[in-house]
């Protein structure tokens, strides 16, 4: 078993935490704000993995820390036998195996002559130096199993990818780790600039509070203002678009993909499919044609088929950019595809039919696209002229 399935092993089984809703924003500002200045990076660490156990009952959290305790000793044996590889060159490293070219920022080609992509189950590594990093990690925090355990895992990753490619830049998507401060304070020390790149939507949620890399690179100011309230640290900002979010339009134009309005699904209940096809009967009805795009992880196709005909679900064979492109209303209600549909001039429409109650909790949770254009789906639908 290596670690990342140990890892995934003990966070799936044992990590159980409330959902994003669970804990109201005021709470978590409160808790987030009693927490004391961090004196340093590593502290930062460990504050942001303080936020993340808030929402892990304490039964939990005790067991979670007394098994990744003895893990830690089968994994000191493990890495007196690994051996780092042979070193090459590379100015920077991008953590994003097999879906690179959607979410770095097209500056990347020019600010750096070559980027070497990795996936980080390469290999692992610990050198003397390494082991004297985290015996100071280990003095200062002896019973966080967990935070010692998943940190120790990671910098051998990161210690071996260094070996292997000497890089002067390392950039990742990480920051909802609370690892992502402590490899920060690694790559400093080593003489390696961290930096990281937003890869999805952000609400307040302290689980990504305390974060601190060398520069950050997000969507829009609005993630600015949202990190800093959450008390996240860098030294540089830059606000720029992926190509997952700045679709080129023309590229994926296709007329036997269009539909007037297209529904992107996130997880549904039964109840909550059959909501929404009622509300199509309503909208089509009125002439536009409806239709609904399956989560590629989340929606049960054989679910989704006792409540929608075939000509109302999408093909899955369309890209999610193909998909985007080729409609005029784009409508949900918390997703990055409704982002991706405002950035190339959609008509939004948030769902507070369905989702009435969530869609109130948004305003809560700093939901960026509640601060641009929009349209509720309740006015949409009492509107007798859509077109």
């Amino acid at each position: 078993m290596d670690r990342f399935k140990i890892l995934k092993f003990l966070s799936h089984n044992l990590l159980a935490t409330k959902g994003t809703f669970d804990i109201p924003q005021q709470k978590q500002e409160y808790y987030l704000w009693k927490l004391k200045e961090p004196k340093d990076t590593i502290e930062r660490s460990y504050l942001q993995y303080k936020c993340q156990f808030y929402f892990v009952p304490a039964w939990r959290r005790l067991l979670l820390n007394t098994m990744s305790l003895f893990v830690i000793w089968i994994w000191i044996l493990k890495m007196f036998f690994c051996k780092k590889e042979k070193k090459e060159s590379v100015e920077a490293i991008i953590g994003t195996k097999g879906y690179r070219e959607k979410i770095i920022p097209p500056s990347f080609e020019k600010r750096f002559n070559q980027i070497q992509e990795v996936d980080w189950t390469e290999g692992s590594y610990i050198s003397m130096w390494d082991w004297n990093f985290l015996f100071v990690i280990a003095k200062r925090y002896p019973m966080s199993g967990w935070f010692l355990l998943k940190n120790f895992m990671r910098i051998s990753n990161y210690s071996f990818i260094i070996e292997q490619y000497n890089p002067q830049f390392i950039i990742d998507d990480n920051e909802s780790s609370f690892t992502s401060s402590m490899l920060t304070e690694y790559c400093r020390k080593k003489g390696i600039r961290h930096i990281d790149i937003m890869h999805g939507e952000k609400l307040y949620n302290i689980r990504d509070s305390f974060f601190e890399f060398d520069e950050i690179y997000v969507w829009d100011e609005h993630y600015i203002r949202l990190f800093q309230k959450l008390r996240a640290k860098t030294n540089q900002y830059h606000i720029e678009l992926p190509p997952a979010i700045l679709i080129d339009a023309e590229k994926f134009r296709r007329e036997d993909c269009y539909c007037d309005l297209k529904y992107y699904a996130t997880y549904q209940t039964k109840d909550e499919l059959r909501q929404i096809r009622k509300i199509f009967d309503v909208i089509e009805s009125k002439g536009l044609k409806c239709c609904l795009r399956l989560h590629p992880r989340y929606s049960d196709v054989d679910v989704v088929k006792q409540y929608f005909r075939q000509d109302q679900m999408e093909a899955s064979y369309f890209t999610i950019e193909e998909s985007l492109v080729n409609c005029r209303y784009v409508v949900g209600l918390y997703s990055t595809v409704l982002l991706q549909g405002y950035y190339i001039k959609k008509e939004l429409i948030l769902d507070d039919v369905v989702y009435g109650e969530t869609l109130k909790k948004l305003y809560e949770y700093d939901y960026l696209l509640l601060s641009k254009p929009y349209r509720l789906l309740s006015e949409f639908i009492s509107t007798n002229n859509q077109s």
